[in-house]
């Protein structure tokens, strides 16, 4: 499970959905606890739910709060 491209509030492609499920395995950046989003019920769409998650992945590993998953966001995502 790879990102290789910037995703962005409002998106649909696959990888959004790796990037709820890499983004799920920490409970305080989970997307959410039940219902879409939420471990096993990952989309390929990037919503608010998810912006909130990036938004508090972000901010734990140090990176501009931004809630864009651009190239630094990418890599850190990636390394886990």
């Amino acid at each position: 499970m790879t990102l290789t491209i910037s995703l962005k509030k409002g998106m649909t492609h696959p990888e959004i959905k790796i990037l709820q499920q890499i983004l799920n395995k920490d409970p305080e950046t989970q997307v959410s606890a039940s219902g879409v989003g939420s471990i096993g019920m990952e989309t390929n769409y990037f919503g608010s739910l998810t912006e909130k998650a990036v938004i508090k992945f972000q901010t734990k590993y140090g990176i501009d709060p931004i809630g864009l998953v651009g190239p630094m966001t990418r890599a850190r995502l990636n390394s886990l």
